[in-house]
C-alpha cells in the first residue's frame, strides 16, 4: 500500500508503507529512500493512504459548495454567497446566506457538491446540518456567537467634548 505526505507547502508525495512506519516514530530530519527526499517532520500536515484518496475532500480551496438544504453557494474573496442570488454587473454577487439558518456558512465548513452528495444528501435534513458542523454542541455553540464575549469599547476626546463607543458582540 502507498501513502500521500502533504506538507504546509501545499506539496504532495507518495510514500511505501515502509516509509510510513518509518515516519510514525520519527522525528526532526527524516530521509525517505521511495522518493529520494529528507524532509523535516514537523512540516507534515496529513499523511493519508492513497486508497482513501477519493474521501479528502478540500473545502478550503473550494470555489463551490451545497448548504445543508441543497441550495447551491459560491465562495467569492473568501465569502459565501448564494448561487442562484443577485450579482453586480461586474459579475460580483451580492446575496449572502444567513450564517443563524445556514451554520456551516458561520463556521465555513461547507461541503463540496461531491462531497454533499457522497456523505450527507441521504440524511434527514436536521440530521443533514448537524452532520455537516460537527454535532448539536456545535451547533449550539455557533448559534450562540461561537462563546464570544462582549466587548465595549470608549474614546473620549476631551478639547471637543466629542464621544464615541463601540459595542461588539451580545
Amino acid at each position: 500500500m502507498r501513502y500521500i505526505v502533504s506538507l504546509m507547502n501545499n506539496s504532495k508525495f507518495a510514500i511505501t508503507e515502509d516509509d510510513y512506519r518509518k515516519l510514525g516514530s520519527a522525528s526532526g530530519l527524516v530521509y525517505i529512500p521511495s522518493v529520494n527526499r529528507t524532509i523535516n517532520t514537523s512540516s507534515i500536515v496529513e499523511i493519508y493512504s492513497e486508497d482513501s484518496q477519493e474521501d479528502i475532500f478540500e473545502r478550503k480551496n473550494a470555489k463551490v459548495g451545497t448548504l445543508h438544504d441543497g441550495k447551491q453557494v459560491i465562495r467569492h474573496f473568501g465569502q459565501w454567497f448564494m448561487a442562484n442570488g443577485e450579482f453586480r454587473e461586474n459579475g460580483i454577487p451580492l446575496t449572502r446566506p444567513d450564517p443563524t439558518y445556514y451554520p456551516e456558512v458561520a463556521k465555513d465548513c461547507v461541503p463540496t457538491p461531491q462531497e454533499y452528495e457522497k456523505r450527507f444528501a441521504n440524511l434527514p435534513q436536521e440530521e443533514r446540518k448537524l452532520a455537516i458542523i460537527g454535532g448539536q454542541e456545535e451547533l449550539n455553540r455557533t448559534l450562540r456567537g461561537g462563546g464570544f464575549q462582549k466587548v465595549e469599547f470608549r474614546h473620549e476626546n476631551k478639547n471637543k467634548g466629542d464621544v464615541q463607543k463601540l459595542v461588539v458582540g451580545n
